[in-house]
């Protein structure tokens, strides 16, 4: 292949006059310069060919796509979009960073919906219950006694269907005077029962107590709960109701460990038809649905055995 004259010094003497040799020694002394440019130039246009990836503007190319698995062999341009897009779409699934609100701005509602809880478990109260306490009912040795065992006496019994499809006989005998609470409750709260049974069971058992639904307002089961170390607790909290305005009648301390000032203590039914627990509760419930708040009643009705006092400095669900 022919060269340019100006690639090699011999080639320059070869076309310029010897008359001018002072002029050309000049230019040659330049010329050097200009070859080694040409053959910079020359060297990363043969490069450039088949050694391309090892010339270096493209070797940090190379080495920024290297640890991204999915970068496509295609230009630097290319791949960078590839890259923010990726970014843009990981910053869109992720949530906001949260920032402080300025001085002179009050803080956003969306940063108020972050510290939003789950939904009440209970729906808004009717229209006629709108102003009354809400009293929650246990139902297991506090209203009646079950058992998957025959007795000799037994008020019903039920057949339940359990979740693997097997169906047994459950034996129930109701405390003494049951009917006449759950008909004065009904009358002066907003009941419901809460109970850390399984809902088949219950339902046949409020069912049969309260067949038109007269009685009872809410049912919650076991999935309601808060287990807490292997304990069902009813957190009451989660109603949906002021709590200053909810009261609890349960039978086990562990059921309102969470609230124990909002607690009517009764103690566990078994068998013994003189009880009448129930009957005496009556005229405490009225008195508590007249005050506008069930705290001070319930320090007073609970005397030395407060569960306030009875928890007080311990956790209720501390092994011992």
């Amino acid at each position: 292949m022919q060269r340019h004259p100006a690639e090699t010094p011999s080639s320059y003497y070869y076309y310029y006059n010897r008359a001018a040799q002072a002029e050309s020694r000049t230019a040659a002394a330049q010329e050097p310069a200009r070859v080694d440019r040409s053959s910079c130039g020359s060297s990363w246009a043969r490069d450039s060919g088949a050694n391309k990836a090892t010339v270096a503007p493209n070797t940090w190319t190379a080495t920024r796509w290297s640890s991204a698995a999915d970068a496509p062999a295609a230009p630097p341009s290319v791949d960078a979009s590839a890259f923010m897009t990726q970014v843009g779409k990981q910053a869109a699934a992720a949530p906001p960073p949260m920032r402080p609100p300025s001085s002179n701005k009050p803080t956003t509602a969306p940063a108020a919906k972050a510290t939003a809880g789950p939904p009440p478990l209970l729906p808004a109260p009717r229209s006629h219950l709108r102003d009354r306490h809400l009293l929650v009912l246990d139902m297991d040795e506090t209203l009646l006694h079950a058992s998957v065992t025959p007795t000799s006496s037994f008020d019903q019994r039920f057949r339940v269907r359990m979740d693997g499809g097997q169906c047994i006989d459950v034996y129930v005998k109701f405390r003494p005077h049951v009917e006449e609470f759950l008909a004065a409750c009904s009358r002066h709260f907003e009941v419901a029962v809460f109970t850390a049974s399984i809902g088949p069971y219950a339902n046949q058992v409020l069912d049969h107590l309260d067949p038109h639904g007269e009685y009872v307002h809410h049912r919650l089961y076991r999935e309601h709960c808060t287990e807490i170390d292997g304990s069902y607790v009813k957190d009451l909290s989660r109603l949906g109701r002021p709590i200053h305005r909810v009261a609890i009648v349960d039978n086990s301390p562990t059921a309102y460990a969470m609230h124990p000032q909002n607690a009517i203590p009764i103690t566990s039914w078994f068998d013994d038809q003189t009880d009448r627990e129930l009957r005496d509760l009556i005229p405490s419930i009225e008195r508590l649905a007249r005050l506008p708040e069930v705290y001070d009643h319930l320090e007073r009705h609970h005397g030395p055995n407060s569960p306030l006092k009875a928890t007080a400095g311990r956790s209720p669900f501390s092994r011992r």
